[in-house]
């Protein structure tokens, strides 16, 4: 799916009506029990008082978690540790009774990933490095943004030293050891290149900072020449939407209040449609604390030349930047029934 097929269509958000809850005040409680409270509080001692304080402290002002990034699985199999001499686990260089090929010793020896064939050949143990062997070069997303699971231990592919043409992963310094009978649960996983929405629903699809600089007609950064470029004044000038690669090539402030944002790497096909119209009334560009979306821009295409570049303008924006300010952006897609 296109980030221009999420913007090719309108659907309206329909509003929720929020009824408040009237506030319910308890009965205060019998002063029989007011005494009792109060005499087992003066009993407790000035260390498990202080105690308390501090685990309250430390759950106020603990940091939220970050949205766990989602996972699909490729390969999952349980091993069994053979009884004989060698390495720990299997092989099938080494063959007989610890060969990978053996159901007995791994459960499942082979998987399919986008629409190749792969056997693995090693998952095993020598002197503390973890390898994971298969009959062709490991596919470059598993490498990038894999992890192989170990019995609840996560190995991520990113930390591997590759070797055999890519063919194999090894990992140095496992910690890792088995014995005779031991039953291990593997598994591989493959972070999505979508991001996860977070608590509230939003999900973020770039999010950085702007040092802005003079440019035509504004403040914020551009792509002419002669001008400060988006990569140098961005902390980031591109991201990735299910899949594909997209570049800020401009985003500025202009005089009177008109704010302008220029993407590249969208395909110019505003009919496909592909059923993910409706996401286009929940993007939005968030702009510090303020938020514009996308339906409420004036949207044009071919910008710089290029079939698959476009520009959204919203007039009247209200915004008024200055040079060398620093200013928070971040691209988003609201929930369904919105905040």
């Amino acid at each position: 799916m296109s980030l221009f097929d999420a913007f090719s269509a309108t659907l309206s958000a329909p509003r929720r009506l929020l009824r408040a809850a009237m506030p319910v005040t308890p009965p205060p409680p019998p002063p029989n029990l007011r005494s009792s409270l109060a005499l087992r509080l003066t009993r407790l001692s000035p260390l498990l008082l202080l105690a308390a304080a501090l685990v309250a402290l430390a759950v106020f002002f603990m940091p939220g978690g970050q949205p766990a990034q989602a996972q699909a699985s490729v390969w999952s199999a349980t091993l069994t540790e053979p009884a004989v001499a060698g390495i720990d686990g299997c092989s099938n260089a080494l063959g007989g009774a610890r060969a990978c090929t053996l159901t007995s010793v791994l459960s499942d020896d082979d998987f399919t990933y986008e629409g190749v064939d792969y056997t693995v050949i090693t998952m095993g143990v020598a002197n503390g490095t973890l390898s994971w062997r298969l009959d062709k070069a490991i596919p470059a997303a598993i490498r990038s943004r894999g992890t192989l699971n170990v019995d609840g231990t996560a190995f991520s592919f990113g930390d591997a030293s590759l070797a055999n043409n890519d063919n194999t992963a090894n990992w140095s310094n496992s910690g890792l050891s088995w014995s005779a009978g031991d039953m291990v649960s593997l598994s591989v996983t493959v972070a999505s290149t979508t991001p996860t929405p977070d608590a509230d629903g939003v999900t973020t699809y770039w999010s950085e900072t702007l040092t802005t600089a003079e440019v035509q007609y504004g403040f914020g950064c551009g792509f002419r020449t002669g001008q400060p470029q988006c990569s140098a004044q961005l902390s980031d000038d591109d991201f990735m939407y299910h899949g594909t690669d997209y570049t800020i090539e401009l985003v500025h402030v202009a005089y009177g209040e008109t704010l302008q944002l220029i993407l590249s790497g969208v395909p110019r096909a505003p009919n496909d449609g592909d059923g993910s119209g409706p996401e286009r009334s929940r993007m939005a560009l968030n702009v510090g604390s303020q938020q514009f979306l996308v339906k409420d821009a004036m949207i044009s295409y071919g910008a710089l030349n290029k079939p698959n570049a476009w520009v959204l303008t919203w007039t009247g924006s209200g915004l008024s930047w200055s040079e060398n300010a620093r200013i928070s952006l971040r691209l988003v897609t609201l929930p369904a029934g919105g905040l």
